[in-house]
């Protein structure tokens, strides 16, 4: 694709980036949008139980507390106890606990939801998980809690939680508490790959972390799996789940209604119609240069400069390659190996992306011999195609062995799927071990 740029990210396939972790700056630059996710001010989070405040008491049993320079925490109180839907930093586990005994009918914390994966979320965890309260996320968002994780664009390191602190009550899809509380996946990777919403539906309340945003600019991790496609879905998913009478609450700010939520996924699509033109259009060398160097100038990390300029700008594309400090992936510009060989003698890229729908198996298997001859690195990407032709891609891939970025994503946009089986997305990582032969991947049968 022409005029793509890939970001460091999450692995997927053998150490390969995906579009999710896609264009840093240039979303950036479209919309203001903030990507890669800031944590909020812990240092504030040291102040006392005094300095929380209930910022809004949605019904009888319901509150909304706001620690100072932090994410929202929704509590809901009873005779049983407190439930929390976040939990704050883990300098504010102290006082937070406090503040929600006092509550009216408060008492002793019996369960919290780590909506995503978030210092700001999870700071409460292991005070909680010592005390034997139940801890509930979705699976990716523990598989996240149970590592390292390093932030490329700034360095900032997250050390796994002690097991302790870890979820002890995971899932994939749906679930419902004896309470009647109903929570879900948000499975696009929206913020994360990990976030989950929280409905009361007594209430009709629904709680959804960093999904949307009720204050200043969304946040997209792209680093665990986010990505502004995942946002536009995510809140469609919202949306569907929502009446015009829901109390959507935020990780920050007040709470929203409906239609705030049409209104930013609306905003998310304009964004994303920008961005697929700037990606398209194909830039010409000077413009690809210009826009490397203001990259490079910020500290942007990026990946992979795909297809910089139209396939036929052969002098183009080597003086991108040689001067533009981005590594330069050839798309339409390798056609077949013959193009690929051309590659290599004019060195006009350090990455070739194999679609096997643009030229075909027998095609692909030369064109993978010589950039490994040529020491240029491999990428396997595909056009609009279903999870068949994804699959075979995806096998492919992982078949030869050595391919540093993968971009078989476009299953996601298709609106039904007419097959089983075949690769499955986990978040921002593709598994193949469920494949017993072949591509795995069989017709529906329609009755």
């Amino acid at each position: 694709m022409e005029g793509a740029l890939h970001l460091p990210g999450t692995v997927v396939i053998r150490d390969a980036h995906t579009r999710r972790q896609i264009l840093k700056a240039a979303i950036g630059g479209a919309a203001g949008l903030v990507l890669g996710a800031p944590i909020r001010g812990l240092a504030a989070a040291a102040q006392t139980a005094a300095a929380i405040t209930v910022t809004g008491q949605l019904s009888d049993d319901l509150f909304l507390l706001r620690l100072p320079g932090e994410a929202n925490v929704l509590a809901q109180t009873g005779s049983g106890g407190v439930l929390l839907v976040d939990g704050g930093s883990a300098k504010a586990a102290d006082a937070l606990t406090a503040h929600v005994s006092g509550l009216p009918g408060g008492g002793p914390v019996h369960t919290i939801f780590n909506t995503h994966w978030h210092p700001e979320q999870t700071g409460s965890n292991e005070r909680l998980g010592k005390s034997g309260a139940t801890i509930i996320a979705q699976e990716n968002t523990k598989l996240w809690l149970t590592t390292d994780v390093t932030w490329s664009w700034n360095g900032q390191r997250f050390k796994r939680l002690p097991k302790i602190a870890q979820p002890n009550k995971t899932f994939y899809t749906t679930g419902t508490l004896e309470s009647g509380i109903q929570y879900g996946y948000i499975p696009d990777a929206a913020h994360t790959d990990g976030d989950l919403y929280v409905y009361f539906p007594k209430q009709n309340v629904l709680a959804v972390g960093d999904v949307v945003s009720g204050e200043g600019w969304p946040v997209v991790d792209w680093q665990t799996g986010g990505w502004i496609g995942g946002m536009v879905r995510g809140i469609e998913t919202l949306i569907a789940a929502a009446d015009e009478a829901t109390i959507i609450v935020p990780a920050d700010g007040p709470p929203l209604t409906r239609q705030d939520l049409v209104k930013q996924r609306d905003m998310y699509v304009a964004i994303m119609g920008r961005l697929k033109t700037m990606m398209e259009s194909g830039f010409s060398a000077d413009k690809a240069l210009q826009l490397t160097a203001a990259l490079l100038e910020q500290g942007v990390q990026v990946a992979l400069l795909e297809q910089p300029v139209p396939k036929d700008d052969w002098d183009g594309m080597h003086q991108v390659t040689q001067w533009g400090g981005i590594p330069v992936a050839a798309d339409e510009t390798a056609t077949d190996a013959r193009a690929a060989l051309r590659i290599v003698q004019e060195r006009a890229a350090q990455v070739v992306n194999i679609k096997l729908m643009k030229c075909g198996i027998v095609e692909a298997l030369d064109i993978a011999a010589i950039c490994r001859a040529a020491r240029l690195r491999l990428m396997i990407g595909g056009m609009v195609e279903s999870i068949l032709a994804m699959s075979a891609s995806a096998c492919f891939a992982a078949g030869q062995g050595g391919f540093s970025f993968v971009d078989l994503d476009t299953p996601l946009f298709m609106a039904e799927n007419p097959f089983d089986g075949g690769m499955i997305y986990q978040g921002a990582r593709i598994e193949l071990g469920q494949i017993q032969a072949g591509h795995g991947v069989t017709p529906k049968a329609f009755i």
